[in-house]
């Protein structure tokens, strides 16, 4: 099962306990944060002061956007090695268990994060549910 840890200033994400990506923030409360993938570095910053539009960086490069609209809606748009943008988009369902659905342009399900309160940590990890979408 893969999920999303959280520990301090940094996200885990592993598949069966073994830790595949780290993402980390550059300090406390910061909305900066980094990580390998491969042996590629992978930034994410803030564009601008009111944190609606957040750049992807790779390797000083950059590759991609996160955008935050006033409805709460999220979308990540990436380039990918071939200089091909895709776009994707985090839909918020459900209301008493509320989950997040990652979605491609085609708006066809790719997996789900389902939270899961860590009173230890006083926050959330999530559970990644990624088979048996239409």
């Amino acid at each position: 099962m893969y999920r999303i840890q959280k520990k301090k200033r940094v996200l885990f994400l592993t598949k069966n306990e073994e830790v595949l990506y780290e993402f980390k923030y550059h300090k406390w409360s910061s909305s900066k944060g980094d990580f390998y993938c491969g042996d590629q570095f992978v930034s994410i910053k803030p564009r601008n002061m009111m944190g609606q539009k957040f750049d992807i960086t790779k390797d000083n490069t950059e590759v991609g956007e996160i955008t935050f609209n006033w409805k709460g809606q999220v979308s990540i748009e990436v380039e990918d090695g071939n200089y091909r943008k895709h776009r994707f988009f985090i839909r918020s369902k459900g209301f008493w268990k509320s989950y997040y659905e990652i979605l491609n342009a085609d708006d066809k399900v790719l997996f789900r994060l389902k939270p899961k309160f860590v009173w230890k940590a006083f926050g959330y990890n999530f559970d990644i549910e990624i088979d048996h979408f239409s």
